[in-house]
């Protein structure tokens, strides 16, 4: 007990100052890096003057274009989520109709069995009924007999009573069956007719999207619109991402007055570890065969993954004044990976244009996002691992199919949050 107390004393000092040390190079790297971004910010406010300027009074109309274009797009994505649905209704509708078919046809050899039954059994007996039962029944010489012979012929005549109601009861199986054939059949029909309804609707839009985009692109002002709204949403979208970054300010401060508890507490465990020294390196040999089998692919020098399995460079950081980077996988709806092990702490919609967005929360300072992926396969709150698949790029209606955009958020102690470059901060 007093060898763990001293141990105890001995470890605290150093564990505080290592994590001081830490604390003071990331804090200089962090505001370097938050001063990199408010840079950033005011050139693409100048840039937005100088968009307005150029444009003067052609802005208003440029601009309800611009809101028709996203109406478009907007349509076209909700187009697009009725058709996935009319698909998998169709392909329910179809594994129905083949069981129902199936069934009936189950049922139709019952029916022809049961047929040939009741012509060899029960067609003759009752013409014979009369005769036999009267020949049978005036054989007996006794009242006993009599009343055993009677029984037994009453059991046949159960018998046969009971084969018609069997025969009864398969026909009106049958008959339910055809029925619920004939309205599956007439759903398939209305469903298919949806489809093909959606399927025109849906390659109008396309092509009502393809002619604003096209008008927009043929004149210099029109770029220009484009442009201004690319920025305009990149600056909503930073402005909702920074809200994050002030939900986890409370979240530090509560760690900072368990922070002593907290390391205490490590130093308990590593004086317990280090009784336990034999089974320590039994289970280190485990778990390092366990982390040979399920290492992610291609580790950078940081230790985190590459985003898409394979990749090249779209647009880097800083490029056009975004503070992404732009990636292209090596074919549309790639997969997504987390880039490091962490908590997923926002999921939502960004736009039509721009899809979903995934953020991760890596530590208290650091959460990188991940937009223009289509409904993600996982939820706020869950745990996720270095390589794990979040999602599937081709959310977005502009953003092509193979593109994703990639952000590196910054959080400091006072709660200010900048988005960095993800190649400089994560090794890309």
């Amino acid at each position: 007990m007093i060898v763990r107390t001293l141990l105890l004393l001995l470890l605290l000092p150093l564990i505080a100052l290592a994590q001081d040390q830490l604390d003071t190079s990331y804090k200089e790297q962090l505001e370097q890096d938050i001063q990199g971004y408010q840079n950033l910010y005011g050139a693409r406010d100048e840039q937005l003057a100088e968009i307005d300027a150029t444009l003067g009074r052609t802005a208003s109309s440029l601009k309800k274009r611009i809101e028709e274009r996203d109406r478009t797009s907007q349509d076209l994505a909700n187009l697009r989520n009725e058709r996935t649905t009319l698909l998998n209704e169709l392909a329910t509708l179809q594994e129905e109709q083949q069981a129902t078919e199936a069934r009936i046809i189950h049922l139709d050899a019952n029916l022809e069995t049961l047929e040939l039954r009741i012509q060899s059994l029960l067609i003759n007996l009752h013409r014979q009924r009369n005769s036999r039962f009267a020949r049978i029944l005036g054989q007996a010489e006794t009242f006993h007999e009599l009343n055993v012979k009677n029984y037994y012929l009453g059991l046949l005549a159960l018998q046969d009573a009971a084969l018609v109601n069997e025969i009864n009861q398969t026909v009106r199986q049958l008959s339910e069956a055809q029925n619920t054939l004939i309205a599956q059949l007439e759903s398939l029909r209305q469903k298919r007719a949806a489809l093909d309804e959606n399927e025109q609707a849906l390659t109008g839009k396309q092509q009502d999207l393809l002619n604003i985009i096209t008008e927009l692109e043929s004149s210099r002002e029109g770029q220009l619109a484009q442009q201004r709204a690319l920025l305009e949403e990149q600056r909503d979208l930073e402005a909702e991402l920074a809200d994050l970054g002030k939900k986890l300010t409370a979240e530090v401060e509560r760690l900072k007055r368990e922070e002593e508890r907290l390391r205490r507490e490590a130093a308990q465990t590593f004086v317990s570890e280090l009784e336990r020294s034999l089974l320590l390196r039994e289970a280190d040999q485990t778990r390092t065969r366990i982390d040979n089998l399920t290492r992610p692919p291609s580790p950078l020098a940081t230790g985190f993954v590459p985003p898409l399995s394979e990749l090249t460079v779209v647009s880097a950081y800083g490029q056009g004044n975004a503070p992404f980077m732009a990636l292209r996988a090596q074919g549309p709806n790639a997969p997504v990976l987390s880039m490091q092990e962490g908590v997923v702490i926002e999921i939502s919609v960004v736009s039509a244009n721009d899809g979903y967005l995934v953020a991760i929360q890596h530590s208290r300072e650091l959460i990188t996002v991940y937009t223009n992926l289509r409904p993600p396969q996982v939820a706020i709150g869950d745990r996720v691992e270095r390589g794990q698949v979040i999602g599937h790029l081709g959310g977005g209606t502009l953003v092509p199919s193979d593109v994703l955009k990639l952000w590196v958020q910054v959080v400091d102690q006072s709660g200010r949050s900048a988005f960095v470059d993800p190649a400089k901060r994560l090794g890309l």
